[in-house]
């Protein structure tokens, strides 16, 4: 009798600590690929964790954000950039020697 007490709440800490497992293995691919450039949402069953998966995919909005408003401003930098005379006209420069180095070497 005292013998089955102890065993049965080791064999639920080792189903949990499998169910853990395969979430960490999701989770450790998951920050592999964001480091790789390649973000992606996780899934509530695909992860195993319902509370977790919210806050990756939080944090994926927070980066997408935080990306897309730096693009942004470099954006509007070069838009501002490219409105001033001289800088115009240094690129053209640019474009007139880039092509008549083409030119030349062809």
């Amino acid at each position: 009798m005292f013998g089955l007490s102890k065993q049965q709440p080791s064999v639920k800490l080792e189903r949990h600590a499998d169910d853990a497992a395969v979430c960490k293995q999701k989770l450790l691919q998951a920050i592999q690929n964001v480091r790789s450039g390649k973000l992606s949402y996780l899934d509530d069953a695909e992860l195993g964790c319902a509370e977790l998966s919210r806050e990756w995919n939080a944090m994926l909005d927070a980066i997408c954000s935080d990306k897309r408003s730096a693009v942004l401003g470099v954006n509007n930098l070069l838009s501002e950039v490219t409105k001033m005379d001289f800088i115009k006209s240094m690129i053209e420069n640019v474009r007139k020697q880039s092509q008549t180095m083409n030119s030349i070497a062809a």
